[in-house]
């Protein structure tokens, strides 16, 4: 058996969950998982590492997404911000940041927007 081969659940078959766009929620694919461990089944839907085509599109090349992710890897809010304002290379378009590093930088950012609605 290869590396990259799929090992079918017994229960579950190739076990699909859909992958959804981390921005904005769309479908963007299916993934096929396989066995999980305990022979568990996939969830309905699982956060996909790439944008849809719409969310890329409004990133362009001079902007990035931020996305906050909780401790169970949920996507908890993101801003997208120009690439300029950042102090690393960033290739593609989105990045991610832990919560509460997310909520400490962007503190100003998320007042400001809430107050404006």
């Amino acid at each position: 058996m290869a590396k990259d081969d799929i090992i079918l659940s017994k229960k579950h078959g190739v076990n699909p969950s859909m992958m959804i766009c981390p921005i904005c929620g769309e479908t963007t694919g299916v993934a096929l998982l396989g066995k999980l461990k305990g022979d568990a089944e996939a969830p309905r839907q699982i956060l996909g590492t790439h944008p849809c085509k719409e969310c890329e599109e409004k990133a362009g090349t001079d902007k990035v997404y931020i996305l906050s992710i909780d401790e169970d890897h949920s996507l908890q809010g993101y801003v997208l911000v120009p690439k300029s304002i950042l102090t690393i290379d960033v290739r593609g378009c989105v990045i991610a940041m832990h919560k509460k590093e997310f909520d400490e930088v962007f503190a100003d950012a998320i007042n400001k927007s809430k107050n404006a609605s």
